[in-house]
């Protein structure tokens, strides 16, 4: 093996801590809210910050589950259509955000066990993109790699939205609200 070889237990490592990152940048976003401020939308755009979290919990697990057809026999593609899709946007009135942030957690727990289990010989084999209407657009075959950093691409741009939403919604910025998140005092 050369060193320009990918070893794939630390490149998996790597992008499972990129992709705790970016869920804990969501989780941040929403550190203090009140319920009504989770569903608040401050910004010309139709997102809140309760919808995003529980938008990134319904995406990864079915990013994840979309996985589950290609390496786990017998399994069937996610489903819920664009229906679905749409309602996972918004925290419907019996939801909380604490309920959406469990739910964002749950499911990062899923992925990094389901990332870990893939044997290394599996992590980069790759497969033609099935037909599915969100997939059109990518032009590669899908691997366990690939659909990681995908995962991680859609958490960063949620990310992104969030720390917007919650600047627009009470001026709180992004790392202040991480060190309160985690704990820490203000600097």
């Amino acid at each position: 093996m050369t060193e320009a070889t990918i070893q794939p237990r630390a490149d998996r490592e790597i992008l499972l801590d990129i992709l705790a990152v970016q869920r804990q940048s969501l989780i941040a976003s929403c550190h203090g809210l009140t319920e009504d401020q989770a569903r608040a939308k401050p910004t010309s755009s139709s997102l809140s910050l309760g919808g995003l979290v529980k938008h990134a919990a319904y995406a990864e697990r079915n990013w994840v589950s979309l996985a589950f057809t290609f390496w786990a026999p017998g399994q069937q593609p996610p489903g819920g259509g664009s229906e679905a899709f749409t309602r996972s946007f918004q925290l419907a009135a019996d939801e909380t955000l604490a309920q959406a942030i469990t739910d964002l957690r749950l499911a990062g727990q899923l992925t990094e066990a389901y990332f870990r289990a893939i044997p290394d010989e599996a992590y980069e084999k790759s497969l033609p993109m099935p037909a599915h209407p969100w997939l059109s657009v990518f032009q590669s075959e899908l691997s366990p790699r690939w659909l990681l950093a995908h995962i991680i691409d859609e958490h960063a741009r949620h990310a992104g939205h969030a720390d917007i939403i919650r600047e627009s919604l009470d001026g709180a910025k992004a790392y202040p609200l991480w060190r309160a998140a985690l704990g820490l005092p203000a600097e």
